[in-house]
């Protein structure tokens, strides 16, 4: 048996128990999911209530054409479209893993993001969550392969399911300007068209409540408090570095990269993984402090060595830091401004996770680098207790 086709079984069998044990827990108690539950498949194809929603408005059209396609009255019916979702993040996690290193760092990155508490605990919602998840990883996959028109189509696909999926967009649109400018008008284009699925949103809201944009998402707030800059940013940024101890991946693979060279690098390396691991282990890591720290140790390592960032590069650091800069900054517009919903941060661990698994395989040798990926998919997987 290949080793492919080894991890093809491996990952449907976890779904399939993870699927099956979900079928006796009940659903979410998110009042949106379970409001009308019985009578979702006869709802109306769009919100034009003043009811207010943390959704945008092609989200219910979308989930109530599933839920009509997939006869939504039934529960192990309403669940299947999450699990195969989360089946085909688990999959592409691994062709992303190692189409960029090896086959080890496949089954790493594959398992980290499958034992990650936020992402296994929406698996099997019957929501969209995953699905936004599940495009994002195979549109970075047909990228990565150049396939960019396919790589787009799954962007827009992401942007239908979850408004944030737009940022990825974005950050191929920077990466392409970074390495050719304005020389490649048609792919400049193609990589702005995923906007378009908020102009045709526009007009749908338009012909049924009279709004372009709904008008949750621009209400006015007067919830914040006077550090609600600093928080979200501490809070959405840390969580996304350090949170369920993605810090200690992190802080090795840097350890790694500032290391000297020679045939000695990994007993070389520990004194670095001590230094860049010492503030998290004398303080939470989950805190601005940390999330600063760890940012300038790579900022300062990339200007002394003069490092051109290629396109996929600038992908991974481009997203990750947009989708943090988008949801603190849409706070004071929100209608839910202290809420700290980390699920909107979900498309952006696949980044996060195969960044440093990556890196960890690229400076340290493959049996060092596995032992430490080993230990992180364990330390995720006791996050969840």
């Amino acid at each position: 048996m290949s080793s492919k086709t080894g991890f093809l079984w491996v990952s449907l069998i976890l779904v399939a128990v993870l699927y099956a044990m979900s079928l006796s827990l009940p659903f979410s108690d998110d009042s949106s999911v379970n409001q009308h539950e019985n009578e979702e498949t006869n709802s109306d194809w769009i919100r034009s209530d003043d009811q207010p929603t943390e959704y945008s408005s092609l989200f219910y059209p979308v989930r109530i054409l599933l839920y009509r396609l997939l006869d939504g009255s039934t529960r192990w019916v309403v669940m299947l479209f999450s699990a195969v979702a989360t089946f085909l993040s688990i999959q592409g996690m691994y062709k992303l893993g190692r189409n960029l290193s090896c086959e080890l760092a496949g089954w790493l990155s594959a398992f980290a993001l499958f034992v990650t508490p936020l992402f296994i605990i929406h698996a099997m919602r019957p929501m969209q969550d995953t699905a936004v998840v599940a495009a994002v990883i195979w549109s970075l996959y047909l990228y990565t392969r150049k396939n960019y028109l396919w790589a787009t189509i799954l962007c827009v696909l992401a942007t239908v399911f979850g408004d944030q999926a737009v940022l990825l967009a974005s950050a191929y649109l920077l990466a392409e300007l970074f390495q050719t400018g304005v020389r490649k008008p048609r792919r400049l284009l193609l990589f702005l068209s995923p906007v378009l699925i908020f102009v045709a949103t526009g007009f749908f809201n338009l012909s049924e409540n009279g709004h372009f944009f709904f008008w949750a998402y621009a209400i006015e707030n007067s919830g914040l408090e006077g550090n609600w800059l600093i928080d979200r940013a501490g809070s959405l940024g840390s969580h996304l570095i350090a949170g369920d101890f993605r810090w200690f991946p992190i802080t090795v693979a840097l350890a790694g990269m500032i290391r000297g060279t020679g045939r000695d690098r990994d007993r070389r390396s520990l004194p670095f993984i001590l230094i860049l691991t010492l503030p998290a282990l004398l303080f939470p890591p989950d805190r601005i402090a940390f999330l600063v720290f760890v940012t300038t140790i790579l900022a300062v390592y990339l200007i002394q060595n003069r490092l051109v960032l290629g396109r996929l590069t600038t992908v991974f650091i481009v997203l990750p830091v947009s989708s943090v800069l988008f949801h603190v900054f849409i706070s004071p517009v929100g209608q839910y401004p202290t809420l700290f919903d980390l699920r909107c941060m979900m498309p952006v661990y696949p980044l996060i996770i195969l960044g440093s698994i990556i890196m960890l395989f690229k400076y340290f040798s493959r049996r060092t680098a596995f032992i430490i990926g080993l230990i992180s998919v364990v330390s995720t997987a006791a996050a969840n207790r």
